[in-house]
């Protein structure tokens, strides 16, 4: 009878009785360097390239293709942020069909998968780089998705990439990346671009591993018109990066869209737009609070509070006191001031609270602030008054240290007299909302 039991029900490769197409939807890869994607047969296979350039569409429709060729296996996909990995999960949507998912086990916000069930026994387990090195352990994983460079969120993604190495170790499995190179020569560009059959620089090549680049100018599903568009939107060091997909080293300023008539008295502002506030937290080194208003997708740096070995009960007064300052302003409707964003030491910001001044953490991600200011910048919707005397003279001083030749090179800048530019960075970030690359708009996909 067991036997009888077992004869009828055994497990069924869905992805053979299933027509091919319905289990594949309708698909053309975005570009040249995608069709070779899809064609190599190599184990690790990255393809590096601008924002838009349709690698998270490509490398998300080679991973699911091998969880239907190779069913009842464990895959994982790695994403650097939740909501990059929403992102990617609305391609593995698109590519898998309803019928094929038995079960989704949902993270409590956003809808996003902590795991989802596939009916030929398979599983995708869905990950964020830092989620800790002890989430990247297990038996065997057949294919792992990795998408973007880790590096941009933690210290230790290499070591993540060599845990992903050892999991598909013993089942001969595979590693597919799909990354925009905005750290610059790290990792990366170390352990998978020049590692490869048509290096030029003396390394042994990985008979595994295969890389391509694709540019924004290679996808075949934005028009030349929106491509022009983002391309005069990037700022000059991330044309490079994010619209060509190359690898290369940031030196020298910071902000090379820094024009010195951005220092402008621009008079007062209307009284019902946005305002914010800008700290730098410090002692020795000087506290800094920028006042900044946003109007007309415009920042108006217009005040500035800048002294060191103070006491908080003082600064406290001193932002107070520009806070209520009504000659900044002209017309009805005064709107007051929505956040003070803040660095992060809570001692401090505690002490402020006592002090009547209400703090919220900043965005401190250095490298999208660069670039974020750079674009505001270029796009001439950011001025400073000559007030902001401090963010006016640090703002063009403020420049990236000297790369040594050979090392794994980290991109930071020197962080010496960078208060003023820290605090006003902090409120681009807050009204321009952080991270926002899709500088083409629509559907960059390929149906």
């Amino acid at each position: 009878m067991l036997a009888r039991f077992k004869k009828l029900h055994r497990k069924k490769d869905y992805a053979a009785i299933i027509p091919h197409s319905l289990t594949y939807p309708a698909y053309t890869p975005a570009s040249r360097q995608a069709e070779e994607f899809h064609a190599s047969d190599k184990h690790i296979k990255a393809l590096f390239g601008g924002d838009r350039a349709g690698k998270t569409g490509t490398v998300s429709y080679e991973f699911i293709t091998l969880t239907r060729r190779n069913p009842g296996k464990l895959y994982w996909c790695v994403a650097l942020t939740e909501d990059k990995l929403s992102a990617v999960w609305q391609w593995h949507k698109y590519f898998l069909a309803p019928w094929e998912i038995t079960h989704i086990n949902w993270r409590i916000t956003n809808e996003i998968p902590r795991f989802i069930k596939l009916r030929d026994g398979g599983k995708i387990q869905y990950l964020t780089w830092k989620s800790g090195a002890g989430i990247f352990s297990a038996d065997s994983v057949y294919a792992i998705q990795l998408d973007e460079d880790g590096a941009r969120v933690m210290n230790t993604a290499e070591q993540v990439y060599n845990d992903c190495l050892s999991r598909i170790l013993d089942c001969d499995g595979y590693i597919l990346l799909g990354a925009t190179p905005v750290m610059g020569k790290n990792w990366m560009y170390r352990r998978i671009y020049l590692y490869n059959a048509d290096n030029r620089e003396g390394k042994t090549p990985d008979p595994d591993i295969a890389r391509w680049t694709v540019s924004l100018l290679d996808n075949r599903y934005i028009s030349d018109e929106q491509k022009a568009k983002a391309k005069g939107r990037m700022s000059a060091d991330e044309v490079d990066r994010r619209f060509y997909g190359l690898f290369s080293t940031l030196q020298g300023a910071c902000f090379k869209e820094w024009q010195d008539d951005m220092v402008v008295d621009f008079g007062t502002l209307p009284a019902d737009c946005r305002k914010a506030v800008g700290i730098d937290l410090g002692y020795k080194h000087p506290f800094v609070a920028e006042f900044g208003a946003y109007h007309n997708e415009t920042l108006y740096y217009f005040a500035e509070h800048y002294k060191a070995e103070t006491l908080l009960k003082d600064h406290a007064e001193a932002i107070r006191r520009i806070e209520l300052d009504m000659s900044y302003w002209h017309g009805l409707n005064f709107r007051r001031y929505e956040a003070r964003v803040c660095d992060h030491e809570r001692q401090t910001r505690a002490e402020l609270e006592e002090a009547g001044i209400w703090t919220d953490p900043a965005d401190k991600a250095v490298d999208v602030r660069i670039d974020l200011m750079n674009r505001m910048m270029k796009e001439g919707r950011f001025l400073v008054h000559p007030r902001c005397y401090e963010l006016a003279r640090t703002l063009p001083l403020y420049h990236y240290k000297e790369q040594r030749a050979g090392s794994d090179q980290k991109e930071q800048p020197v962080k010496e007299d960078d208060d003023p530019v820290d605090a006003g960075g902090y409120l681009a970030m807050y009204f321009e909302g952080g991270s926002s690359y899709d500088l083409t708009g629509g559907f960059a996909g390929s149906v």
